[in-house]
């Protein structure tokens, strides 16, 4: 059986600057961009190149795809997954089951409370996970198949923030994990 792994993302810190009147339309504000191209070094060393990147078409989700995927000497394919933005909590659940199988290793951008709860449901605890801007969890799937997802199919290797990845991580670095807060 193939291993595949899941990085679930949190668009880096966005703004709304002049001119932006909806949510959907909010960019990275100059520290997101720098925390976005700083992710895609910090995670270089510590997961295979990625198969494909699937993000939301919202432009920070987006920017921040774009910037951690130019991280890797050949960039992985840029996917846009509409559902991923306002997505109810099982959307990037439901977009992760439509993946290729010819994807091992897939980083997903996308949107809280979602992304969050995403990992929640695919850990199979309720841990009330808050990714924080720019936040990664690193998932390892049991399922053979991207169409076989549910609830629990993902073991968490890592779960950090940008600050916990040491930008000359190895492996060991996946041990930098945040605390989940607990409660409601």
């Amino acid at each position: 059986m193939r291993s595949r792994q899941l990085i679930l993302v949190r668009h880096a810190k966005a703004g709304w600057g002049h001119g932006i009147a909806t949510d959907f339309d909010r960019e990275l504000t100059p520290s997101g961009c720098r925390d976005a191209a700083a992710l895609g070094m910090r995670l270089l060393p510590l997961i295979p190149l990625p198969d494909a990147v699937v993000t939301s078409p919202a432009p920070r989700a987006l920017t921040t795809a774009t910037l951690l995927s130019a991280a890797w000497p050949d960039a992985p394919p840029l996917t846009i997954e509409a559902d991923l933005y306002d997505a109810p909590l099982g959307g990037p659940a439901a977009c992760v089951s439509d993946f290729d199988d010819a994807w091992n290793t897939v980083i997903l951008v996308g949107h809280n409370p979602s992304i969050s709860h995403c990992a929640d449901w695919l850990i199979g605890e309720p841990t009330v996970l808050e990714l924080p801007t720019a936040g990664v969890v690193l998932l390892k799937l049991t399922c053979p198949h991207w169409h076989d997802v549910a609830q629990g199919c993902a073991q968490l290797q890592s779960l950090a923030a940008l600050e916990a990845l040491a930008s000359t991580a190895g492996p060991q670095a996946s041990t930098s994990v945040m605390t989940p807060p607990r409660g409601p």
